[in-house]
C-alpha cells in the first residue's frame, strides 16, 4: 500500500467520524405543541381606536426540530376555528359567522412550514397558511428557546402572523366593507407556544 493511499483512508476516516460526532451531537427531535401551556391570540383594529380581541382555544401540531440542521426544521400548526372565543358572545358569534371566517364552512385554520432557519434563538419561518379556503405563502420572524423541564426537553416559541384578512376572501359586509374603515383589514396573531418532546427521530 502506497503512502498516498494510506493517507487518503486515514483522512477518510477522520472525516468519517468527525461527521458522526456531528450527527449524534444534533439529535433531531420531535414535539408536540401543549395547547394547555400555549396562546393563540388574535387582533383587529376596529372603528377609530378600538380592537377586536380573542384567542382560540383548541389547537395542535409538532415541531421537529434540529439545532444542528435547519434543513430538517419543520413547523405543522392546526387550529380549530370554532374554538375561538372573545371578550363578548355578540363578537364572537360575528367572527365566526360567515361574515367572519365562516367556521362551520371552514373547520380548520391550518399552517405548513416549508424552510425553518434559525440563528441562535432567532429564527426565520416561511411556509403556508391555509385560512377560510384560500392558501397564501407568509413568512415571519419568531423566537426559539429550548428548556428543560421535569427531564424532558421543551421548546418555546414565540412570534406574531401579521396578514391581510382580504387576502383570505374574509369580507364582512360586499356594500360597507370597502375601505377597511369600520373594521380593519390588517389582522394581527401574536402567539407563544409551548411544544413538549415527543421523542427523538434518529
Amino acid at each position: 500500500m502506497t503512502l498516498m493511499l494510506k493517507l487518503t483512508k486515514a483522512l477518510f476516516g477522520f472525516f468519517f467520524l468527525i461527521f458522526s460526532i456531528s450527527q449524534s451531537s444534533f439529535p433531531l427531535e420531535r414535539y408536540k405543541i401543549d395547547p394547555e401551556k400555549s396562546e393563540i391570540n388574535c387582533l383587529v383594529g376596529y372603528l377609530l381606536n378600538s380592537k377586536i380581541e380573542a384567542k382560540f382555544l383548541r389547537f395542535y401540531g409538532t415541531i421537529t426540530y434540529d439545532s444542528g440542521n435547519d434543513s430538517d426544521n419543520s413547523i405543522q400548526l392546526f387550529i380549530d376555528t370554532a374554538s375561538l372565543k372573545a371578550s363578548s358572545k355578540k363578537i364572537e358569534q360575528f367572527l365566526r359567522s360567515a361574515r367572519g371566517l365562516d367556521a362551520a364552512r371552514y373547520e380548520e385554520i391550518e399552517f405548513l412550514s416549508e424552510t425553518v432557519k434559525c440563528d441562535r434563538l432567532d429564527c426565520l419561518i416561511s411556509g403556508t397558511l391555509s385560512l377560510h379556503g384560500k392558501k397564501r405563502k407568509i413568512k415571519f420572524p419568531f423566537r426559539l428557546i429550548n428548556q428543560t423541564s421535569s427531564g424532558k426537553n421543551n421548546l418555546i416559541a414565540e412570534g406574531v402572523w401579521i396578514i391581510n384578512r382580504k387576502d383570505y376572501n374574509v369580507i364582512w359586509s360586499k356594500l360597507l366593507d370597502r375601505g377597511g374603515v369600520i373594521v380593519r383589514n390588517r389582522v394581527s396573531i401574536p402567539w407563544r407556544i409551548t411544544a413538549v418532546s415527543a421523542g427523538k427521530l434518529q
